[in-house]
């Protein structure tokens, strides 16, 4: 869920702009084409691990290299000051370009009370300032993208959380990569036309295609004033690996549907058992982070992502971890791990949790498909937990694991799953526009 605040820094305010904070180096006269917009995006437990987004458009046409990051006057550095963790999204470094954006994130442990201050500073000691107002309940939320299967087209979705007044709550602007879009259609969801929790999509005519992993900002603005925006990468597919099929193995990847290709790279650790063994919620957030950059300096277009295993703590590691990488991916076990016979409820509700916590960026799914003892997941669970967790917008299945591992059984031993598994990988779903 996102809370936005508006602040406009070094170019004419914006609606609902807050005022610009003297720096340093005099506010606005000390920032010229800096656009800095404030917006809150909360944990999925209200209480707990909020994140300050802090979007900041390139408009000097040079590139900005931002460094030092204050929290009311003290350095973001670390675990410290109510901070677990903060990092530039992709890089520190806005390109040259109308608009061209990069995202300040500063996920906290608990959500302040009062006004919070956030100052950025360039290499070149310049300073921008912005505020953070308390949290509330949140107006716009960007909660989906996709894209045609020539990257044409884009397709986002949105909720708007207040209620109607009868005015105009449509989609008046969008931008991406800073420049205004006309050739834009709009549709909403009639039945919730009047309530708060209205769903809306708008389909954007992009008029140079982009590419699979492409980082892209979108901000839209809606008639009420009311700014919503995003930092994501492009994405227009749901994928389907195995963690135990090399994609050297050609041949037998393509018995089992899996794609021969694989438009994802996992980051080669597990955050929730991490930070259990250390006893810090939060613990591994510096690791994925470095690994997330590094890949991104080296040109990987690849979409990074954590995977959040069993021992995830409730609702915690999703809302410091969805929003860390490129994407997010679960792999809840709710077979195993759960006494309950409605395991596909609690596998679902896990899955729509972490769709939240990393919207719009992608969330993936690490099925149940092995087992310790003799109950392996039946093919038709599986088929049925698969449309459950297309249902609430997973985008991709990474099946562990069709060979198996010592006192494990794997899905290539069990021919009913295995032909289940095959079954899955010759589905229609897979269509692109579908995702």
């Amino acid at each position: 869920m996102l809370l936005i605040f508006h602040g406009a820094v070094g170019l004419s305010q914006q609606t609902n702009a807050i005022p610009a904070v003297a720096g340093t180096n005099a506010g606005l006269a000390a920032t010229p084409g800096i656009l800095a917009e404030a917006q809150w995006r909360l944990g999925l437990d209200r209480g707990r691990y909020p994140t300050m987004e802090v979007y900041l458009s390139n408009h000097t046409g040079q590139r900005v290299e931002w460094g030092k990051v204050l929290l009311n006057g003290e350095e973001v550095r670390g675990m410290t000051n109510n901070v677990v963790w903060s990092q530039y999204y992709p890089l520190e470094t806005a390109e040259s370009g109308p608009g061209r954006a990069i995202l300040l994130q500063i996920n906290l442990a608990t959500p302040p009370s009062n006004v919070q201050r956030v100052e950025v500073q360039t290499r070149d000691g310049r300073n921008v300032q912005v505020e953070f107002q308390p949290l509330n309940d949140p107006r716009a939320t960007i909660t989906g993208a996709t894209f045609s299967m020539d990257f044409r087209k884009m397709y986002v979705t949105y909720r708007l959380n207040d209620q109607d007044d009868g005015h105009d709550r449509s989609v008046q602007q969008v931008l991406v990569q800073g420049k205004e879009l006309i050739s834009v259609s709009q549709i909403f969801d009639e039945k919730q036309e009047t309530n708060p929790g209205r769903q809306g999509l708008i389909v954007v005519n992009l008029p140079t295609p982009v590419s699979q992993g492409d980082m892209l900002h979108v901000r839209l603005q809606f008639a009420t004033g009311v700014v919503v925006q995003n930092l994501f990468r492009a994405w227009n597919r749901i994928f389907i690996h195995d963690f135990g099929v090399p994609e050297k193995n050609a041949k037998l990847r393509q018995e089992l549907g899996l794609d021969l290709e694989l438009p994802v790279r996992p980051i080669p650790l597990d955050p929730s058992c991490n930070d259990l063994h250390a006893g810090c919620d939060g613990h591994s957030a510096r690791a994925i982070l470095e690994m997330r950059r590094k890949w991104y300096v080296e040109g990987d277009k690849r979409l990074s992502f954590p995977p959040l295993c069993t021992s995830t703590s409730g609702s915690t590691h999703y809302s410091i971890y969805g929003q860390c990488a490129d994407a997010l991916e679960l792999n809840p076990y709710c077979l195993g791990w759960h006494t309950t016979p409605r395991f596909p409820d609690i596998e679902e509700k896990r899955l729509q949790m972490g769709v939240e916590a990393s919207r719009p960026r992608p969330c993936y799914w690490i099925p149940e498909t092995f087992c310790y003892g003799e109950r392996m997941l039946e093919a038709d669970e599986l088929r049925c937990l698969m449309y459950a967790i297309l249902g609430v917008g997973v985008k991709g299945i990474h099946y562990f694991i069709h060979g198996g591992l010592p006192g494990l059984k794997g899905y290539g031993k069990s021919p009913p799953l295995l032909a289940g598994v095959k079954k899955i990988g010759s589905s229609s779903f897979r269509v692109g526009e579908n995702a």
